[in-house]
């Protein structure tokens, strides 16, 4: 005989009728709840429990091309009224337009050329090995990489007095203006053009 499982199941709503379901269990790598699923070929398969909801509240089984989206974009909160059915592109758009709302950005004024530019702290020089700065373009790059390995003493210290003091602040969010809410009718026009 089988060993037997010590999570506690019960029968599967519709459209997984004559299955078993396990309760809700929170996967920290994933960062969201799963459920383990018994299918009728006896196997057991996990889904994400925003997908069991949506599937139980629509009745049928999920196109693979739909993808269950949290509004409030916290993958935690399963209720029915937070969750939107979207496709992969769709939710692209809204994970990257979250992401540019809600990140933290760099301002650097750029030791090469004087620029002030936003940036995001994993590609600037302070999460990066060996790295003492930061600049707007490889070209600004390579001129401050001339500069310290064939300029003059004078061009050196003049250098090191911008770089000292090229990161300006930490901005919170992007520059771009959000829409009113994160409906997906509110922001499905939006481009990465826009950023």
């Amino acid at each position: 005989m089988g060993r037997k499982s010590t999570r506690e199941t019960r029968l599967a709503k519709a459209p997984w009728e004559g299955c078993w379901v396990t309760e809700p269990e929170y996967f920290p790598r994933l960062g969201r709840y799963q459920i383990r699923l018994r299918t009728s070929e006896k196997k057991w398969v996990f889904i994400p429990y925003a997908r069991y909801i949506m599937s139980v509240h629509m009745g049928s089984e999920l196109a693979s091309s739909m993808q269950v989206d949290h509004v409030d974009g916290d993958k935690t909160h399963d209720r029915l009224e937070n969750l939107q059915i979207l496709s992969a592109s769709e939710n692209s758009k809204k994970r990257k337009f979250d992401y540019m709302m809600l990140s933290k950005k760099i301002e650097i004024k750029c030791p090469g050329c004087g620029k002030l530019v936003h940036k995001d702290p994993k590609n600037t020089h302070l999460t990066k090995k060996g790295r003492t700065f930061s600049t707007c373009s490889s070209k600004c790059n390579g001129i401050i990489t001339a500069i310290k390995r064939y300029g003059s003493e004078e061009q050196k210290a003049e250098l090191e007095t911008k770089i000292a003091g090229h990161v300006v602040r930490v901005i919170e969010g992007s520059s771009v203006a959000p829409p009113a809410t994160h409906n997906i009718e509110d922001w499905k026009n939006w481009t990465t053009e826009k950023i």
